[in-house]
């Protein structure tokens, strides 16, 4: 599972690359030391008026912390998940009961490192929505590995296998954040595979059309990205 940094790692990387003490940086956001200690030591999370100061002190882009705070706690999340689920239904299984297919693949959310036609690298995950306050189903996630790439949260996600045979599918960039919260990170998009009907074969290269803010980028899928894309069952429940 991709490791994602805390606040605390960032924000220490950030005062390592200027130069500044802990203590510096809380008197110029007129906070106490320890509140960024407890931040830069995990103990303490990002609050709005904590991500403010630090908009104003250190030129991030207003809910640039609140954003990476929320990515933090929901890769915390997902860890837990990846941990107990497995044995859960190691268990069931054990005692003879029945395991949907969307169970099981719940439990392990499959991860890709690709690259682009410039070279690129992105990240792609599939998995099964696990927000209870989103529709479920299957998400295809993208992110950009490179800094200055900012994917469209609204634009579809089209795929072409080369022979005619197109899919476009949903954007549910929203989803990337718990609702009501944001903004949405700029280097991340979300998709809904519903659409992906009738699967695409297994046999032929697939084609990404990332939509980005300023064009889009090309990502070629191989043979286990199609495998695990031919193998999803046709909806989650």
């Amino acid at each position: 599972m991709e490791r994602v940094p805390s606040p605390g790692e960032l924000l220490r990387a950030e005062l390592e690359r200027r130069g500044w003490s802990q203590s510096k940086l809380a008197l110029l956001c007129d906070v106490s030391m320890t509140t960024i200690n407890r931040v830069i030591s995990n103990r303490r999370g990002i609050t709005p008026r904590l991500d403010a100061q630090l908009h104003r002190v250190l030129g991030s882009e207003p809910g640039y912390w609140l954003a990476c705070n929320q990515r933090y706690r929901r890769s915390l999340a997902e860890r837990r998940c990846s941990r107990w689920l497995p044995v859960l239904l190691a268990a069931l299984l054990w005692f003879g009961l029945p395991v949907s297919p969307v169970a099981a693949a719940a439990a392990a959310p499959q991860r890709w490192d690709l690259r682009d036609g410039a070279g690129q690298g992105w990240g792609l995950v599939l998995f099964s929505q696990p927000d209870p306050a989103y529709p479920p189903g299957w998400r295809l996630r993208l992110t950009a590995r490179t800094g200055g790439i900012a994917l469209d949260h609204q634009q579809p996600l089209q795929l072409d296998d080369g022979l005619g045979q197109q899919w476009l599918l949903q954007n549910r960039s929203a989803e990337l954040v718990s609702p009501g919260e944001g903004p949405l990170p700029l280097q991340s998009a979300q998709f809904d595979l519903e659409s992906l009907q009738p699967r695409p074969s297994e046999a032929l290269p697939l084609h990404l059309r990332v939509p980005l803010e300023d064009g889009e980028a090309e990502l070629v899928l191989g043979p286990d990205q199609l495998t695990a894309l031919h193998a999803l069952p046709a909806a989650a429940s």
